[in-house]
């Protein structure tokens, strides 16, 4: 189970959409979001949630205009 960082909802991984180990360990490392919480690594925003992409080997997001 991982637990999103800002609001401590816990989640099973294949449920967060992190299917492979790799993607559950890179998670792991870092004080990972949920995807409700997800916001960008640059700006700190979920601004433009449109524009948000998220890597599918980290889970992390950027804005496509950075």
């Amino acid at each position: 189970v991982i637990k999103c960082s800002k609001c401590t909802r816990k989640y099973h991984p294949v449920c967060a959409n992190l299917t492979t180990p790799f993607q559950v360990a890179a998670v792991e490392s870092y004080p990972w979001s949920c995807p409700e919480c997800k916001i960008c690594c640059v700006c700190k925003s979920a601004g433009d949630e449109s524009t948000l992409m998220i890597c599918d080997g980290c889970d992390r997001g950027w804005h496509t205009g950075w």
